[in-house]
């Protein structure tokens, strides 16, 4: 029953979540940078970001460069993972601190639910900015949809 599922779910997805932060701080200490994709997907326009990027980083208490990227579409054409050559576009930003924010959230393990329930409009502002910072990086074409998030994909197939 679900009473039962719930608690065995969050041990399992916090064990997960531990391992994560350990692997980060394992890589910054070897002195790689990770490569984190905040909207979790490929899509021709910019969508909205999980908050999982700015949480590793108020807790590993490093900025966040934000680089866009446009261009892929066009050489990864459909669900294709092979290029069919051309060029992609990289700009880079201004380093982002999400611990500069007001009310910025500290002394929580990322990636838990506890951190999620405790500071979860806060973690979602805080994505919201650096996501919008990526929107003005980007050429029109490839910007927050005007209409809404119409091209959003769900499930397994927002990974395509």
């Amino acid at each position: 029953g679900r009473e039962d599922f719930f608690p065995l779910f969050q041990e399992h997805f916090e064990s997960l979540s531990a391992a994560l932060v350990r692997i980060n701080v394992e890589a910054l200490e070897l002195g790689y940078r990770p490569l984190i994709f905040p909207q979790g997907t490929r899509s021709k326009r910019l969508t909205p970001g999980f908050s999982g990027i700015v949480q590793m980083a108020l807790h590993l208490k490093v900025p966040i460069l934000p680089v866009a990227v446009s261009g892929s579409d066009l050489i990864y054409p459909g669900d294709s993972s092979r290029s069919k050559g051309g060029h992609v576009h990289y700009k880079v930003g201004d380093l982002y601190d999400p611990s500069s924010e007001p009310d910025a959230p500290s002394g929580f393990l990322p990636l838990t639910i506890a951190a999620s329930r405790d500071h979860g409009p806060a973690f979602k502002e805080l994505t919201s900015n650096l996501m919008d910072r990526l929107n003005d990086l980007l050429p029109e074409e490839y910007q927050y949809d005007p209409a809404g998030l119409a091209n959003t994909r769900t499930g397994a197939r927002r990974f395509l």
